[in-house]
């Protein structure tokens, strides 16, 4: 693997075949790429001000986000600092971090007042809007790159359950001795893709296998990061992998800011391994199952919410 994640721009006026080959080649060789020249889609502006969003929101008193605890795993609503254990084997494993999240309506989130941070609701709406029409749109070109017919995800992204979650990162003001560099622990995400907007401090990386070793997937100035999940993988009987991937935490005092868009699907969506991924002389390693349903089994056994 190169020191990088391959970059792949998805220009207007560019061939939809070399796009998904670009593509395809990614996800066989890294699972992670990234994505520029979007504004066809996502207006080039909504990234910056969501992230300005994001900023302003962790600035609130404690007393107020606390006042917006998630009621549950579904739920959208505040993730209080180093809550998430994407490890759960690693009792150190408590990240550098504190979260908001929310879904698509009609999922339950507490939101903050108008009076307490005016826009922010309406700036992250809007930002799920677009990503989730990005997402779609990445989903024509995975599927053009498996020889399917364009359209073939598209039941899949309608009326999804996806997930937001602006996230930030920094280290307690003065070092312990059992503190860690945990950001997020290892980890694969669970759903079909994940669309990553990230600030330009870095300490998001890749693992690759071929070299046993940890890659940085560097910011770039207008770029998503895209990566695959385990229900793509579980697709695709396992011809795309979804790689492992973690946060190095900031240095002390720095302050890191990163929204990744859970593309996770309808929930009713019955997600079968793909025939055509299936080679001679093997099976399905999958039975079917619901959309939802794997989520569920992937939530519950993963987060432990502070009550």
């Amino acid at each position: 693997m190169s020191s990088d994640v391959p970059t792949i721009s998805l220009a207007v006026d560019r061939d939809a075949s070399s796009i998904a080959d670009e593509i395809r080649t990614a996800c066989l060789q890294h699972g992670f790429f990234q994505v520029t020249d979007y504004s066809h889609i996502v207006p080039i502006d909504l990234p910056r001000r969501t992230l300005s969003a994001a900023e302003q929101f962790f600035r609130l008193p404690l007393a107020v986000k606390s006042s917006l605890f998630k009621a549950d795993h579904v739920a959208g609503g505040y993730e209080p600092y180093k809550v998430m254990n994407l490890d759960p084997k690693n009792k150190k494993g408590h990240g550098h971090n504190e979260g908001f999240s929310f879904a698509a309506l009609p999922h339950p989130t507490a939101w903050p007042s108008e009076d307490e941070l005016p826009g922010f609701k309406d700036t992250m709406y809007d930002y799920y809007a677009r990503v989730t029409e990005l997402a779609r749109h990445i989903g024509r070109h995975l599927a053009i790159g498996l020889d399917l017919a364009d359209n073939f995800f598209d039941p899949f992204f309608q009326n999804q359950l996806a997930h937001v979650k602006i996230a930030h990162y920094y280290r307690p003001d003065e070092e312990r001795e059992e503190d860690t560099n945990i950001g997020v622990s290892p980890h694969t995400d669970w759903g079909a893709i994940t669309i990553l907007l990230q600030d330009s401090v870095g300490g998001l990386e890749v693992f690759d296998q071929s070299s046993d070793e940890w890659i940085k997937v560097m910011p770039k100035p207008d770029a998503f990061v895209v990566n695959l999940g385990d229900l793509l993988a579980r697709w695709t009987n396992d011809r795309y992998k979804s790689t492992k991937h973690r946060v190095i935490s900031p240095p002390i005092r720095v302050h890191r800011y990163s929204i990744p868009f859970f593309s996770q699907g309808y929930p009713d969506y019955m997600v079968k391994v793909i025939p055509s991924c299936v080679v001679d002389g093997e099976q399905a390693k999958y039975p079917p199952i619901r959309a939802e349903d794997y989520l569920k089994t992937k939530f519950e056994s993963t987060y432990r919410m502070i009550q």
